[in-house]
């Protein structure tokens, strides 16, 4: 891989360091296209030929990225913004990496989460899988019932049903032992 350095060099005196191999020349010869040197300073020159200085140490694009970013900007506004007057390789990823340690963005963002894939449990054979539910208060019947305990096979769709006088273990115990037994 060709480094600034090279083409710093290639730039500037339009000669090659001393032991570079001949593919080596050709590609530093190939990317010092799309760099110029203003005021010994290293330019990438873009698509859109504006002239962007190039950054090389981690000090530089902290600075640059604390800067940019203390008007809280989202990862593509801040990126672009960076990217009208600098260059480094792996800007994106610095940006992404930058936002995501952000306190504020942290403390302030809502969560996304995201529910779990659910994944059905088919039954195999009648009443090897049941549903029990129990429903009500409802209006309290002639025999003085007031909820209604319902057994349904998740396999053959069939409903029981029973009804009873108080929500308690032993008249749930006593509708189940009359659905099953």
């Amino acid at each position: 891989m060709v480094s600034f350095n090279d083409i710093v060099f290639y730039l500037s005196d339009k000669k090659y360091r001393e032991g570079c191999t001949e593919s080596a020349k050709r590609a530093i010869k190939k990317a010092a296209k799309s760099y110029c040197l203003q005021g010994g300073t290293l330019h990438y020159m873009g698509r859109d030929s504006l002239a962007r200085r190039v950054i090389t140490s981690e000090e530089e694009k902290t600075a640059i990225l604390e800067e940019v970013h203390a008007g809280h900007f989202v990862r593509a506004r801040m990126e672009g913004k960076i990217k009208q007057r600098f260059y480094w390789l792996n800007i994106r990823e610095d940006v992404d990496n930058w936002i995501s340690t952000c306190m504020s963005r942290q403390q302030f963002e809502k969560v996304k989460t995201q529910a779990p894939e659910l994944k059905p449990i088919k039954p195999v054979a009648p009443w090897h899988m049941i549903g029990v539910d129990l429903i009500g208060p409802l209006r309290k019947s002639s025999k003085g019932n007031t909820f209604c305990l319902t057994a349904t096979d998740f396999f053959i769709k069939w409903v029981e049903a029973r009804p009873i006088v108080q929500r308690s273990a032993d008249a749930t115990s006593q509708a189940l032992m009359d659905i099953f037994m």
